[in-house]
């Protein structure tokens, strides 16, 4: 059967934009993407393949840039928000999960031309893998160095911009308009 297969990418960029949930600061960042679409014409019966897969990657890249958040830090306090600590948490996941994968492969190979003699290693390096990657995910915080909600350094920002800082007793502090 005669086919060709149609590939296109298309790239594109917007600005999003950002509230600091620290310091209450609003900023844009850009962020870039590629879409992917692709097409077979079966035959080479359908001459609007072409443009089937320009579409795909059209609608492919609207889908990546409405959901995309890259982490930017606010420029006035440097806290990276909620939804960009969690893009990066899936990020790094998601590579630590890829090495951990190779390393199980690498083991299993290794049991295979030992036969048998190191048989735990492989699920052993599997389950460190799978453990090693589970704490990364909760407790990658890039704001863990910084002063957050509650500290001097959150009151100096929510003052600054005219904000009191209020708190009860036994309670965490609460911040008012």
């Amino acid at each position: 059967m005669y086919s060709e297969k149609i590939s296109a990418h298309t790239t594109g960029s917007i600005l999003k934009e950002a509230t600091c949930e620290l310091c209450g600061t609003r900023y844009t960042y850009r962020i870039e993407r590629t879409g992917v679409g692709r097409s077979v014409n079966v035959m080479f019966l359908n001459p609007g393949a072409e443009r089937a897969a320009e579409k795909r990657a059209d609608d492919d890249l609207a889908r990546k840039l409405e959901k995309a958040v890259d982490p930017v830090a606010c420029p006035t306090c440097g806290w990276f928000q909620a939804d960009m600590v969690e893009a990066m948490k899936k990020s790094g996941f998601k590579k630590l999960a890829i090495t951990c994968g190779i390393i199980a492969g690498v083991g299993v190979i290794f049991t295979i031309f030992t036969a048998g003699l190191s048989l735990l290693l492989a699920p052993g390096l599997a389950a460190a893998g799978l453990a090693s990657g589970t704490v990364y995910y909760y407790l990658c915080n890039p704001n863990a160095d910084h002063a957050g909600p509650g500290t001097r350094h959150a009151d100096k920002a929510w003052e600054s911009r005219g904000k009191k800082a209020t708190s009860r007793p036994g309670a965490p502090r609460r911040y008012g308009m």
